[in-house]
């Protein structure tokens, strides 16, 4: 079956962007235009892709399942034009990286400029992405390496332990736990939390946390990353469960605090590629790096987080 990659790229703006009106804005193309490529679409495909109620487009499960499919070949699509002019000019190929969000935001940054002083002319794409998509991804060769949290053994991918971290509590500075040098997850019961969705490795980590107490926190907000947590926890006077990754991001923030959680509770990170994936000296180089950051990173997150306010 051909698809039209026209209709493929206005059905991935319509569920980026929420509406036909904003996707058509994005696409340079007329509304009308976007519906009647989404309905050849639909046509084509045999199934809906989104239930129609009061002009309003919702996503079916099987449009949702169809996307997530779909979307791997877009990307290989849009990265046609980069590759054939890296080829054509005899430049090394981007080294394609999929992480959560925190992970991209308060890990690969400073891991990707130490490489830099290794390799300057070595170019990455970074794609965020949920810990249960990762794998999925690698082993179908879209992306060359993936880094996540708690991974499970899956056919067609190799996981190897990278990094074991602590989990930290992220509060406003004049929050009264902070005046501790530690938190007891017994004392969380008396706090707000910002925590994450259900089924998140953080919020794992949270409810093995308080598997041993009592205690069953006041979970004021839920959201789907670690970084909004905490900066809804700060701004809102709470109490977020951060990795030291994110964590560190704050480190510099007066009016933020950083405690460890005890007894300390660990996560573990993987580091994920296909089995037919070879492991070069390239990558190996960018894994020393993102070891030496994150020793760096939790070094400097355990020296703040031992600082007592007052």
């Amino acid at each position: 079956m051909q698809l039209d990659p026209k209709a493929l790229l206005a059905l991935q703006a319509v569920l980026t962007e929420g509406t036909v009106t904003a996707a058509a804005a994005r696409l340079h193309r007329t509304q009308s235009v976007v519906s009647r490529q989404l309905l050849g679409l639909e046509t084509r495909l045999g199934f809906a892709l989104f239930h129609r109620e009061k002009q309003r487009l919702i996503p079916t499960e099987a449009g949702i399942a169809f996307f997530r499919e779909a979307e791997r070949a877009l990307s290989a699509l849009t990265e046609i034009g980069s590759i054939a002019d890296a080829v054509r000019q005899g430049r090394t190929l981007p080294v394609r990286i999929l992480a959560p969000s925190h992970v991209i935001h308060g890990l690969l940054p400073g891991a990707l400029n130490r490489f830099a002083k290794l390799e300057p002319d070595c170019r990455f794409i970074l794609e965020i992405r949920q810990r249960e998509y990762i794998s999925h991804w690698i082993r179908n060769r879209q992306y060359d390496l993936g880094i996540a949290p708690d991974v499970e053994a899956q056919d067609g991918v190799v996981t190897e332990p990278l990094i074991q971290t602590g989990t930290f509590l992220v509060m406003p500075a004049d929050h009264p736990l902070a005046i501790q040098r530690s938190v007891r997850c017994d004392q969380l019961g008396q706090h707000r939390m910002v925590a994450l969705h259900h089924g998140t490795p953080m919020r794992s980590v949270l409810e093995r946390a308080l598997s041993n107490t009592a205690t069953r926190p006041t979970i004021w907000v839920e959201t789907g990353s670690v970084l909004s947590a905490c900066h809804l926890a700060i701004q809102c006077g709470g109490v977020a469960l951060a990795d030291p990754f994110i964590a560190n991001l704050f480190a510099k923030d007066p009016k933020v605090a950083v405690r460890a959680l005890t007894p300390h509770i660990r996560m573990a990170y993987s580091l994920i590629r296909a089995t037919d994936h070879p492991f070069s000296t390239r990558d190996e180089k960018l894994v020393r790096c993102i070891l030496a950051e994150a020793s760096s990173i939790i070094a400097n997150i355990g020296s703040f987080a031992s600082r007592r306010n007052g």
